[in-house]
């Protein structure tokens, strides 16, 4: 009787723990929100829109710190205007201008701009703006930039788009000051806008390098190096000094108003997956392979002249002995 009595008591107070467990969990999730909602009122702004990204998988997990901080979340109010990310700080190269076009110096002159980004947005019907300004106050060596800014137009579709299923960088400007060896500040305004396609038609509308920045409205635009320079080098004086952007690992998503994903899409990379040299290459090869096939097609179906024989009179009969 005393053993039973222990076992119905130890199952007892086993069924307690369970339901004092059980109610701990409930007590959790259901002031979990409260928590939450209290950390967000104590944020600001930029740290609520990152925690969001996070929370949606805006930036790809598993990404170091230095990854997340070049991830900016363009917004003008309520409205999400674009995604941009880069792999790491954005670069600023001198490059000489020459009779021939711009080439960069030997060794490159780069600068990194590892100081304090300022991003902002604002959209007028399809077309989103963007602004990013770049401020460093302790910058060392001989190419030393103090103050930049980018700015580009996005068209996201509409009426007066290119192609009403596509968004496109209509234009893009960079200002910059900067010293080199110690010299006397120079400040540029250089528009980095690149060309449209392979020519001015609208038809001729290339997405991909060096041509325009462009995509399917779904889609984001990504490239390993994006290099944006002054397109019309006849604007340039020869032998002068002009900037180039480096913008490492870039991923780019505009967006229409009131979309309801606000997430990159997939990517349309700047490089073909087949470049043009590699089509001219295979297209040739076939070419001229073609000509030569049709010309042993022609030399086998040549006959012997056969004009003048008779084939009724006597055959030839030539001796063998002497």
């Amino acid at each position: 009787t005393k053993l039973i009595l222990l076992d119905s008591l130890l199952q007892e107070k086993m069924m307690v723990r369970c339901r004092i467990s059980l109610l701990a969990c409930l007590f959790s999730v259901a002031h979990g929100g409260d928590v939450n909602q209290h950390n967000a009122a104590s944020q600001n702004v930029d740290d609520i829109l990152k925690n969001q990204a996070n929370a949606n998988k805006l930036v790809p997990q598993g990404a170091s710190p230095d990854a997340k901080s070049y991830f900016f979340n363009i917004t003008s109010g309520a409205d999400v205007l674009a995604l941009f990310s880069s792999a790491g700080p954005m670069k600023i190269e001198l490059a000489k201008v020459s009779t021939t076009g711009i080439q960069s110096y030997k060794p490159a002159v780069f600068y990194e701009m590892t100081g304090t980004n300022t991003v902002t947005g604002s959209r007028a019907g399809d077309t989103v703006s963007i602004s990013m300004k770049y401020k460093d106050s302790a910058g060392t060596g001989d190419f030393i930039v103090s103050e930049a800014e980018i700015k580009m137009d996005i068209v996201t579709g509409g009426e007066k788009a290119i192609r009403v299923d596509y968004w496109l960088v209509k234009n893009a400007s960079l200002s910059v000051s900067f010293t080199h060896k110690g010299g006397a500040v120079q400040k540029q305004s250089i528009d980095i806008t690149p060309k449209q396609g392979y020519t001015s038609r609208p038809g001729d509308l290339a997405c991909g390098s060096p041509y325009s920045l462009c995509a399917p409205l779904p889609l984001s635009w990504s490239c390993t190096d994006q290099q944006l320079k002054k397109a019309k080098v006849s604007d340039l004086s020869a032998g002068s000094d002009t900037a180039i952007l480096h913008i490492p690992g870039m991923q780019l998503q505009p967006f229409k108003k009131d979309q309801a994903k606000t997430k990159f899409g997939s990517n349309w990379d700047c490089d073909p997956l087949i470049p043009l040299s590699i089509w001219v290459g295979v297209l040739l090869t076939l070419g001229i392979a073609s000509i030569v096939l049709w010309a042993l097609m022609m030399l086998s179906v040549v006959h012997g002249p056969s004009k003048f024989d008779d084939p009724k009179g006597p055959s030839i009969h030539i001796p063998q002995s002497e």
